[in-house]
Formats: structure tokens, sequence, C-alpha cells
């Protein structure tokens, strides 16, 4: 469970303390979400590591993120969307393979492209993965053109000020404007927070 956690975390639970004050963070804190997941522990009795996050991923992740975020945007636009590999008997008789039928030799989606090969040309079955999302979020982080990170993380009137860890939070905003790590999703988070704070006010 505990590796399950770091996999899904937006960054390892000693980073993300090291942006808070001792006081902010309730001790134990990361044990929560190993407790949220207790009902699957069952489930994962009898299947390998893999087999694990699959399950993990189709009961949280898909459902709360993935799954909402494309129902959304296809409504926005006005399209029916069908996602056909959630068939619930495909995935409880995918959810039943060994790790060797999804990841072979290294290669991930073997089986997968072993049927596709009946059906799509080779060029489609081995090109590159491609996103539909554009990290507009990301764009507008690196930029910073009107300083929102550094007003609202850094601001000592911000609501949420007296929650971080300054030094922390001033060396996640640098390394990821010059570059040296991607943390979008931890500044986004960081910003929604103060936002909440602010509409509860």
């Amino acid at each position: 469970m505990e590796r399950y956690k770091n996999v899904f975390s937006i960054m390892p639970g000693e980073s993300i303390e090291r942006l808070f004050k001792d006081v902010s963070i309730l001790e134990n804190s990361g044990e929560k979400m190993n407790e949220s997941w207790g009902e699957l522990e069952g489930l994962m009795e009898e299947t390998d590591e893999l087999g694990g996050l699959n399950f993990i991923e189709a009961r949280s992740t898909l459902p709360d993120e993935l799954l909402l975020y494309s129902d959304k945007i296809s409504m926005a636009h006005g399209l029916e969307l069908r996602v056909p590999f959630l068939d619930h008997e495909i995935v409880e008789f995918v959810e039943t393979l060994p790790a060797s039928f999804k990841v072979h030799y290294g290669r991930g989606k073997w089986l997968h492209k072993r049927v596709a090969k009946k059906l799509l040309p080779t060029e489609i079955i081995h090109r590159k993965k491609r996103g539909f999302a554009v990290n507009v979020v990301d764009e507008w982080f690196r930029n910073s053109l009107s300083g929102k990170v550094e007003e609202t993380l850094l601001n000592t009137s911000s609501l949420i000020y007296e929650f971080l860890n300054y030094d922390g939070v001033k060396e996640l905003i640098s390394k990821h404007q010059k570059g040296v790590q991607d943390n979008h999703k931890m500044l986004f988070s960081l910003i929604v927070l103060e936002e909440v704070l602010r509409s509860h006010r």
C-alpha cells in the first residue's frame, strides 16, 4: 500500500511535509490514504503487484479524474463519448491476467497490441503515446507573467502563508520556473487551497 501511495502522490510525502510548518500537518497523516484503500486489500491478495496497482487506479484515479475530465470536455463540445475498454466484462477479465500479459520483456500493453494487430496498421500500434491535453497550467506557472504564483504563495497576507514553510515553497517555485522539476501539480494545488480558504473566510 505504501508503494502504491508513492506512485499516486503528487510528490513524495517527505517533500510535501517540507512545504508546511510542523504545526500544519497531523502526525502520520500519510497513513490516511492507505486507510482509504483498506477495502481493496482483500481483492489484491489474489493478484500480483501490477494487478494491485491496476485495482487502485481503476477505482480512484480513473473515475475521480480521467473519466471526469473526458466526460466534461466531450460534453462541452457536444460530443457523445464512449470508452469501450471499460466494459465491465473486459475489465474483470483483464484484472485476472498476470503481469506478463501486460508488460512483456519491458514492453507495455503487450496483449492489447497483439489483439490490435488484427485491426490496425503497424505504424499506429507502435507509435508513441499521445495525450489529448495541452498543459496550459504548466505553461502559466512556468512563465508566470502575472506573478500570480509568488503573489499567492509567498505573500505574508495570503491566508495559506501561516501554514507554509517559506523557504520550502520558494525552492519549489524556483525549481519549477528553471525547469529543474515539474512542480505544476503541487503549485496548482497550493493556489487552489488558498482560493478555498478565501472563499470560506
